[in-house]
């Protein structure tokens, strides 16, 4: 889980120059508590880019086993909108819950 994210990003998009402006010291940890904790995601990226941030939460799924959508849901603060609250969205909290207990996040 302590994956550097643009080293993740230059690995898997080599040829995506925006991988210079990812902030060096950022790892896929920090990403999933500025989720769990509604920053923003562009400030601890870096990178002010729709793509970069889809490609790095993809990444972030399969780092915590769960789907890119549970992790964009996340994103879009739809956790904190009981009137949308689904059994998605209650499994995708349990799936960041659990994991950040359980690795001590």
């Amino acid at each position: 889980m302590k994956n550097n994210l643009r080293l993740y990003y230059l690995e898997q998009y080599e040829s995506d120059e925006l991988s210079e402006w990812i902030n060096e010291d950022v790892t896929f940890k920090d990403l999933l508590l500025c989720l769990n904790n509604n920053e923003c995601v562009y400030e601890l990226i870096g990178v002010y880019d729709s793509i970069v941030r889809e490609r790095l939460f993809s990444g972030l799924s399969k780092e915590i086993g769960c789907s890119y959508n549970d992790v964009y849901t996340n994103w879009l603060n739809i956790p904190k909108r009981p009137q949308v609250r689904t059994k998605d969205v209650d499994k995708m909290l349990g799936i960041f819950d659990s994991f950040i207990k359980n690795n001590e996040i």
